[in-house]
């Protein structure tokens, strides 16, 4: 099933708030679930096992305090502890985007540079890692590695679309007699 990008930010919006983030990460997991589509990355699996383990090991939550603690002054950064790793490309993305910047971010076997809109990488395999130790993220001026395409559609498997779905769904209100009472839909008369 292929789904606009857009769509497939608001379905993890709402998953993310219905799995108990916060706002604000739920807007940041959203946006990284959208970078990680459309370079055809990820396309929710790795989402959903985010959510499962949100803490402040999770790559989500580091990636976030990531961009709030980037400095333009500070050449090299180094994040430990984190689950999934790949969670932190979007993040850094953001970043090398907004300042016009080459940045590189490492683990054991998986290299990527980020440059303005484009994603280069190295050992794509790797990008899978479940836990590593360290991961590092500094300035580069070379652009290394085979350059990932864009895609247009978020290519969601149905297994995790509805898994994302049951997720959203729990933030929808269940309708009662007493709430259309209230003004909530077309209350009781429907006089379209």
């Amino acid at each position: 099933m292929d789904y606009s990008l857009n769509e497939f930010e608001q379905l993890v919006l709402k998953a993310a708030r219905g799995a108990g983030l916060f706002w604000g990460h739920a807007e940041e997991a959203s946006i990284a679930a959208r970078i990680l589509s459309e370079f055809d990355i990820d396309h929710g699996a790795m989402i959903l096992l985010a959510f499962d383990e949100f803490n402040c090991s999770n790559a989500l939550w580091k990636g976030a305090s990531f961009c709030d603690e980037f400095k333009l002054s500070r050449k090299k950064f180094f994040i430990d502890q984190v689950k999934q790793p790949a969670l932190l490309i979007p993040f850094v993305f953001l970043i090398a985007s907004r300042h016009a910047k080459f940045l590189k971010i490492c683990w054991n076997d998986f290299e990527a540079v980020v440059a303005k809109d484009q994603l280069f990488v190295k050992n794509e395999l790797a990008i899978f890692s479940k836990f590593e130790p360290l991961v590092t993220i500094s300035e580069c001026i070379v652009k290394e590695g085979r350059a990932l395409q864009r895609i247009k559609r978020a290519r969601i498997k149905p297994d995790v679309y509805s898994n994302l779905n049951d997720l959203a769904n729990r933030t929808h209100a269940p309708s009662s007699t007493n709430s259309r009472l209230a003004g909530a839909g077309a209350g009781l008369k429907d006089n379209d």
